[in-house]
């Protein structure tokens, strides 16, 4: 079960001001969709749901929204190791809905609450070989995302992810590039760190940097090198950057940010880039505990 969030802009028309809705995607371990919107400003019936449908049987883990070419997707993963696209921009527009150069506004003008419009998977693609325990994004372009997938059978996925070219917003084209036994165990957290700075002013393969765990209590770091020349897998270069110890047992997630919150001089630069694994905090440049560094 997961969910994933939208900013939605608009218009009040009566104090003429910008108002800010926000669209809420939820996936269920019945394998059904809910997509909902959120008015902060209504202190009764803020919510509305918009939209809803059914994968199929397996549990969805994760919800994404990726905007690809002329559409917004939602992504599902779920317990059978797929990936599925959600085309949501036409089901979207009924709802008074638009996208804008890339950003969502809604038509004030449209009221009270319809009931809500079935949306249906249209194409779907097998990443690992189980459940899909966590995944993250990266934006290549307007037309190219990278999506990052962590596995219950040990692997780490990169997939790359393209628009169509004949313009039809159902079947995005995926390539995966797979690393078997990243882990000695499930590979239960994976975390987008930002881009490699460049240390020379000659051109250089854009460099990204990830950090993945799991239960077999380690933290690992990865770096993905991106040829946006070369299509599918061939412009992917994966290698392993760093390999460290972490005391979380059995690690469920993990979030990370740069510099710090004040502690021991130096720590705090920006090139210390914090990996929090469940309230322990870890370097993924210096491979440091921060409690120790602290201390």
């Amino acid at each position: 079960m997961d969910f994933d969030i939208v900013e939605i802009g608009g218009r009040d028309e009566e104090n003429e001001n910008t108002k800010q809705w926000f669209l809420i995607a939820m996936v269920y371990s019945d394998s059904s969709v809910r997509i909902y919107s959120f008015d902060p400003t209504r202190l009764q019936e803020n919510f509305e749901l918009l939209l809803e449908g059914t994968y199929g049987s397996p549990c969805l883990t994760q919800a994404l929204t990726l905007n690809l070419g002329h559409e917004l997707y939602l992504c599902t993963a779920g317990t059978d190791g797929r990936i599925a696209f959600w085309p949501l921009t036409a089901a979207l527009q009924a709802k008074g809905i638009t996208s804008i150069e890339a950003q969502l506004h809604r038509d004030t003008a449209l009221t009270g609450t319809p009931p809500a419009t079935p949306i249906q998977w249209t194409s779907r693609t097998q990443i690992h070989q189980n459940s899909i325990k966590s995944l993250t994004a990266i934006h290549l372009s307007k037309n190219e995302t990278i999506l990052a997938t962590a596995g219950d059978d040990n692997a780490l996925a990169f997939t790359r992810i393209t628009a169509s070219s004949n313009q039809d917003p159902a079947a995005p084209s995926c390539s995966t590039l797979l690393i078997p036994a990243a882990h000695a165990a499930a590979v239960t957290a994976v975390q987008y760190l930002g881009p490699v700075p460049s240390a020379s002013t000659a051109p250089t393969l854009p460099q990204h940097r990830f950090a993945t765990s799991g239960p077999d209590q380690r933290l690992k770091f990865w770096v993905l090198g991106v040829d946006v020349e070369c299509a599918g897998t061939d412009g992917l270069e994966v290698a392993k950057a760093g390999n460290a110890y972490t005391s979380v047992a059995d690690v469920a997630c993990l979030d990370a940010f740069e510099g710090g919150d004040g502690g021991s001089e130096g720590l705090d630069k920006p090139e210390h880039y914090w990996v929090e694994l469940e309230r322990k905090k870890y370097c993924q440049i210096c491979h440091i505990d921060r409690k120790k560094a602290d201390a």
